[in-house]
């Protein structure tokens, strides 16, 4: 279960209105962006903004591109392959039969090949140009440069490689540093065990929900807003609520940014049969637009995804009753949750875009003191791992049910404000 879920908790927000109009190579500046493949065994963090590809092979994990700015031209193209190794051979002879391999087979003109180590792991770093036949308009031989690197895992090599221009070779090499520093490798086998217990987790607290007293929860915590910054600027501000009855609850959320604004509006029984869910967008001096529309009614989900230009197209499909969590309880997840001891577990959540469920984790830490300006103030870091490939936002929670600050895993952070304070700065901020 992979890919973006729509069940996205605050902060995901701040990153959909930026994410929204910015061409891929502006969106990637001062940003990265975690992510993680538990099958394959790894998580690297990336240039936010890049965009991932639908198409694989065999072979193939996942794949990215960069997009120029202002053409949208494919700048170069990142991939990841799982290759077996070819056991009994030493790094310096798996060196050797892979650059006859990629001489031979993908008429590789081999620059330089080279043993390095990637964090504590042998790897097999290859650097040249690449020459294939293109077809249509650009028929004829192309010739790219590439730079691969074999990352030793157990018993087979993740193979890392990014491919553009020649006159793109220092971006690229550069670019592929910098992935390779933050590889890390996972045991998939550990990663996937550790994934079932958390779902367990997860099934069994869902199961012992007592409505009331989540209700009462809900009802004792306050509007609040916030000031939305990125690298230490401030970009714009948000309203957070939550109203809750006896059946269920009801988020909203509102994000107003440089880039535009978000509203996102969510209600779910607590018995969640019955669910809907709204995302709309505007940039700016434009009017609002629908994003996506959801409704729940006992264990079928259909949703509605609107594009820019006015299509739509709506996906129904059977929700998995016994661990599934609807939009609105995913957000108020950190004040839901037990939080007076440390605690994990895991959900499944809706993926518009696909027709599986993706996991949603959710992490209790311990009570400690956090510095919020002038003043430091005890609260427990809640983390919520939004899906299972991306990193998790941390979401600070106070006594009295107020968040001093959230930080997203992109490096947007909301930081708890005032009304008075944010119309002082934004004199025109009212939530729509």
């Amino acid at each position: 279960m992979r890919r973006m879920c729509v069940a996205m908790v605050l902060v995901a927000w701040m990153s959909m209105v930026a994410d929204a109009q910015a061409p891929a190579a502006e969106k990637s500046a001062g940003r990265t962006e975690e992510y993680i493949d538990l099958r394959a065994g790894f998580r690297v963090t990336l240039p936010s903004g890049l965009e991932r590809q639908d198409m694989r092979s065999a072979s193939q994990v996942v794949s990215w591109t960069h997009r120029d700015r202002k053409t949208g031209a494919i700048d170069w193209t990142i991939s990841v392959n799982s290759m077996r190794a070819v056991g009994g051979m030493t790094m310096r002879q798996q060196m050797d039969d892979i650059t006859a391999t990629l001489k031979e087979k993908e008429h590789f003109e081999i620059e330089s090949a080279t043993i390095i180590k990637v964090g504590q792991d042998d790897a097999i770093d290859v650097k040249g140009t690449v020459t294939v036949e293109a077809s249509g308009r650009s028929a004829g031989k192309v010739q790219w440069w590439q730079r691969q690197v074999w990352v030793r895992h157990g018993e087979k090599f993740l193979t890392w490689r990014i491919t553009g221009p020649a006159q793109a070779e220092a971006e690229m090499n550069k670019v592929m540093t910098a992935l390779l520093g933050t590889l890390t490798l996972i045991d998939a086998k550990q990663a996937l065990a550790e994934r079932e217990k958390n779902l367990a987790a997860g099934t069994a607290w869902l199961a012992k929900l007592n409505a009331a007293d989540l209700a009462k929860r809900i009802q004792a915590v306050p509007e609040q807003w916030f000031a939305v910054t990125q690298d230490d600027k401030t970009v714009g501000w948000a309203v957070l609520t939550f109203e809750a009855d006896a059946t269920g609850v009801t988020t909203r959320l509102f994000i107003s940014t440089e880039s535009g604004d978000v509203s996102s509006s969510a209600h779910a029984t607590f018995d969640r049969t019955s669910a809907t869910g709204a995302i709309r967008y505007r940039f700016p001096a434009k009017s609002w637009q629908m994003k996506e529309q959801s409704a729940l009614n006992r264990g079928t989900l259909s949703v509605t995804e609107f594009g820019d230009r006015g299509n739509s197209r709506t996906r129904t499909k059977q929700v998995p009753t016994d661990t599934f969590l609807p939009a609105a309880m995913v957000q108020a997840l950190p004040l839901l949750v037990d939080r007076t001891k440390p605690v994990t577990m895991s959900f499944a959540v809706n993926t518009p875009q696909d027709p599986r469920f993706d996991v949603c984790t959710v992490r209790v830490g311990e009570e400690r003191e956090l510095a919020v300006g002038d003043k430091t103030v005890k609260a427990v870091p809640i983390e919520v791992q939004q899906a299972e490939d991306k990193g998790a936002d941390v979401y600070w929670l106070t006594a009295d049910n107020t968040f001093p600050r959230v930080e997203s895993a992109n490096g947007y952070r909301m930081t708890l404000s005032t009304k008075a304070a944010i119309l002082k700065k934004f004199p025109n901020a009212k939530p729509e």
